[in-house]
């Protein structure tokens, strides 16, 4: 990495703030004012403009909301991460630990918005014996997370087997394209 661009981040508290917390999460996308909340801090914009100028992060629309996440095509993001990960080492994001959190879940996937795939139908894609009150809870909590409402997709743990056996053409799609395996118990 460029000593110059390492060392302007790393001289910028904000700025090493910003990128520790996305590099210590799992690579999904952050809305704009989920970073805000997170940092306690609304002066984010220019930084993190120099981070999409930068190349390490990329950003996208979805209704009108903006959208970062860690460009993995960065050649320069082992280095970054090497250097800030102290700072952020024992971060857990608050999503991934909700997630994990909803009783009798064995699969848990973040795709669609979370990948920055706007085209997709399904964000969320739960299996198991899921109860109502647990996931109207954790939807709630990453739609307030997230700044808008998602798209989920929730079954049975036998159903969710059937269907990937088949090669269903919703599995398909969700497995085929980026996504993010949170819980997976069905080894």
């Amino acid at each position: 990495m460029s000593e110059n661009l390492l060392e302007s981040i790393l001289e910028n508290n904000l700025k090493t703030k910003i990128i520790g917390l996305l590099l210590a999460s799992p690579e999904r996308s952050f809305y704009l004012g989920e970073l805000e909340k997170r940092l306690s801090s609304k002066a984010l914009a220019p930084h993190l403009s120099f981070f999409v100028k930068t190349g390490l992060l990329m950003t996208f629309t979805k209704k009108e909301k903006r959208y970062y996440l860690v460009n993995k095509k960065n050649p320069f993001l082992n280095d970054l991460r090497l250097s800030v990960s102290k700072t952020f080492k024992n971060y857990e994001d608050e999503l991934v630990r909700n997630m994990k959190k909803i009783p009798n879940l064995k699969v848990g996937v973040l795709c669609g918005i979370f990948c920055a795939d706007t085209e997709t139908d399904c964000d969320i894609l739960l299996a198991g014996d899921i109860s109502e009150k647990a996931l109207s809870n954790f939807i709630a909590g990453a739609e307030k997370i997230m700044g808008l409402e998602l798209n989920y997709a929730v079954f049975e743990t036998k159903e969710y087997e059937y269907r990937k056996s088949i090669f269903d053409r919703f599995m398909k799609d969700i497995f085929e394209n980026p996504h993010i395996v949170i819980v997976n118990k069905l080894k």
